[in-house]
């Protein structure tokens, strides 16, 4: 069993390299920084994980729950870890409940959900 927390650690390397540079470029920061920053809500029976992305594309991830992120993703504790430790959910029979709750969620959903492995 893998800890949430740590693989979605993982995802902000990977969300960073990605972010950083386009956040901060001059012809691509301003339309980057219209959807940020996000907060997203990974849960599951054992843990709820809040996934941080600043303005400035820098990814934290800490322990808790938010009364108003941008996006909600419950899955059971072994499908959501083998999809962030795989990136992919190959063999996964039931899809996560995801729950969109604003704009920037949504945008930042479409271009993070296959690199997520959802």
């Amino acid at each position: 069993m893998s800890c949430i927390k740590d693989l979605l650690n993982d995802l902000c390397r990977d969300v960073e390299a990605e972010l950083k540079p386009k956040a901060t470029g001059f012809l691509t920061g301003w339309l980057v920084q219209n959807y940020l920053p996000q907060n997203w809500v990974f849960k599951t029976e054992q843990e709820s994980v809040i996934f941080h992305v600043t303005k400035t594309g820098s990814a934290t991830v800490k322990n808790g729950d938010l009364k108003t992120p941008d996006v909600i993703i419950e899955w059971d504790h072994d499908s959501l870890s083998t999809v962030l430790r795989t990136r992919s959910s190959a063999g996964i029979s039931h899809p996560p409940r995801v729950s969109i709750r604003t704009s920037k969620g949504k945008a930042g959903y479409d271009q993070l959900r296959k690199r997520i492995g959802i």
